[in-house]
């Protein structure tokens, strides 16, 4: 298939799904009066057409399919998401016809679940994700793994199953949990689990997302050590070079000293606003080496110098109240079931008896 032949079939695959999802033909929006007066004359238009695109990818050679499998994942699963059966039927007969594609050429579906993961996290963190996809994404997984050769003679399709309902279990639990301030321990320890899982399981993109959402969450509630902790750990995957890194949400594509400085700047900023002065130090003295030996920056390591100086001043001046810390069970079924049976740490405020 040449490159031109490629940008045809792109474009017809897009052009296919582009139709069956646009909202001038979701009949089911439609008041009763005009949806019967619709399926009357025309019945459903979206119906030929899903035969149409499963015509349309059987008919491209499955060596070539490969070629598209990266592009057509996340619309495939959009249809999925959709409510009438006449799409999310084509969704799932068609999202399976691409896992046996990978399958069958390269004997892991890899490009798949990296695509399908990438996709469902993108919708919950947008809150587009149907509430009950859970559910219907695995029960329709697990009865088509029982028909498809390509799942039963391999352990990968069971592998998939297993990564994708328990990703679907942690964004189901992280979007059910009220947005209140109760909830909000809640809340971070399912984000602080979910990134966990994201960097076991190497999608680095996502995990940073919620590196910054967590970020976000704890300078909201006024908790800026942990903030800072937390903004570090992308800080962490960085090194002192030159290579260039891309654009991340606020962060502009620069190098990655670059993109490591501004964040421990940020991170000391939050250090100083949690009075964390030492903790603050520490980074001054890391970015100090590079100024002073790698870079030979004199102008930013005097200010440097100057801001060291004041943090220590502070260390040896100011006087600091340092709060309490409880240990919190929650045990009886008077809490919420979200809670029941777990332990938190509870930190004080200054001063509280």
């Amino acid at each position: 298939m040449t490159e031109t032949d490629k940008t045809l079939w792109e474009k017809l695959l897009t052009l296919s799904m582009t139709y069956l999802r646009t909202r001038h033909l979701a009949i089911e929006s439609f008041t009763p009066l005009k949806q019967n007066l619709v399926v009357e004359r025309y019945s459903d238009l979206r119906r030929p057409m899903s035969n149409l695109l499963l015509k349309l990818w059987d008919a491209i050679k499955p060596k070539d399919k490969m070629k598209f499998l990266e592009d057509v994942v996340t619309p495939v699963l959009y249809l999925m998401m959709m409510r009438p059966s006449v799409l999310h039927d084509a969704g799932v007969n068609l999202y399976f016809s691409i896992m046996e594609v990978e399958i069958q050429q390269t004997k892991n579906i890899k490009i798949v679940e990296a695509r399908t993961i990438e996709t469902l996290d993108s919708c919950s963190y947008s809150c587009s994700l149907p509430k009950d996809f859970n559910t219907f994404f695995v029960a329709k997984v697990e009865a088509i793994l029982k028909k498809r050769d390509a799942f039963s003679s391999s352990d990968v399709g069971k592998k998939f199953i297993s990564d994708v309902t328990f990703l679907l279990d942690i964004l189901a639990e992280l979007n059910n949990l009220p947005n209140t301030l109760p909830y909000e321990e809640e809340r971070i320890d399912s984000t602080v689990t979910l990134m966990n899982y994201l960097k076991t399981t190497g999608r680095m993109t996502s995990y940073l997302k919620y590196v910054h959402m967590l970020e976000s969450l704890h300078s909201c509630n006024g908790n800026y050590g942990e903030a800072a902790h937390t903004i570090l750990l992308h800080a962490d995957l960085l090194t002192w070079s030159d290579e260039l890194v891309d654009s991340f949400g606020l962060l502009p594509r620069e190098t990655a000293r670059q993109r490591k400085e501004r964040l421990y700047k940020n991170a000391m900023d939050y250090f100083e606003k949690a009075k964390l002065w030492e903790e603050a130090v520490k980074l001054v003295k890391e970015l100090r080496k590079e100024y002073e030996l790698v870079l030979f920056d004199y102008v930013k390591l005097s200010d440097l110098l100057d801001l060291q100086a004041q943090l220590v001043t502070k260390i040896c001046t100011t006087e600091r109240f340092f709060p309490e810390y409880f240990r919190v069970g929650f045990y009886g079924r008077g809490f919420d079931t979200k809670i029941q049976g777990k332990e938190y740490v509870y930190r004080g405020l200054e001063l509280e008896p």
